[in-house]
């Protein structure tokens, strides 16, 4: 289960980050400004955002095994139909819908384990699984310039939707099927947004915005550390 879960989040947060060490060179390679480059970036992070709560609500119904595996196949696909994208508009629609699947994953883990494990082991768990995201934040960025240097951006970002297949696969070969789940045969609207609205009362709605905020300048700031880095000393 640790080994599955830390395949699961180096496969979404490296396919998720892949380009933004490449932005530099995609603004001059397709002709775009440094803005239009980030919103590779942007786009990925907006599709996961907006598609974390359907997935989990998916997650229900199908199980949380199968939709964290339906969506690791469906991003690496799209990652590498990213690498081959002609134009700037279709690459941010490819990576737009790339995020949409990586959000399967974000959204069904931390249901996953604490159906299948005991409560103590569930923090070591999400611990593994937390620090597989950060792992793959940092090697999907760095081998994707690394490869991209010889090669140019494009197999940058196919060497990183090769790595996320690896991961994939591993993801597969040991994660344990459910034991403690109970689909939900019919997810109603009502009830959904009744919890969701329950989330949002109070002084939580604070805390959601900083967490907003904090992630937004977070990712803002390598977006623009990366043209930052490259240019000539001043």
């Amino acid at each position: 289960m640790l080994l599955a879960l830390f395949a699961s989040g180096l496969a979404t947060f490296s396919q998720l980050y892949s380009v933004q060490g490449l932005l530099p060179e995609m603004s001059r390679n397709l002709n775009i400004s440094e803005a239009q480059a980030a919103l590779s970036v942007s786009t990925a992070t907006l599709g996961l955002a907006l598609a974390v709560i359907p997935w989990a609500i998916a997650s229900d119904r199908m199980g949380r095994r199968q939709v964290i595996g339906i969506a690791l196949v469906s991003s690496v696909v799209l990652g590498l139909a990213g690498a081959v994208s002609p134009s700037v508009e279709l690459l941010l629609a490819v990576r737009f819908l790339e995020g949409v699947a990586l959000a399967g994953v974000p959204g069904t883990t931390l249901a996953y384990l604490a159906e299948e494990l005991s409560a103590r082991a569930v923090a070591i768990a999400s611990g593994i699984y937390i620090s597989g995201t950060t792992v793959g934040g940092l090697v999907g960025r760095l081998l994707a310039a690394w490869v991209a240097q010889p090669l140019g951006w494009r197999w940058g970002v196919a060497a990183v939707s090769l790595l996320a297949a690896a991961a994939m696969i591993v993801f597969f070969i040991k994660a344990p099927r459910a034991q403690g789940f109970t689909p939900v045969p019919d997810v109603h609207l009502r009830p959904v947004l009744r919890r969701f609205r329950a989330c949002l009362q109070g002084r939580r709605r604070i805390l959601y915005l900083q967490g907003f905020l904090l992630m937004g300048g977070f990712v803002a700031a390598y977006n623009y550390l990366a043209f930052r880095l490259e240019a000539p000393p001043s």
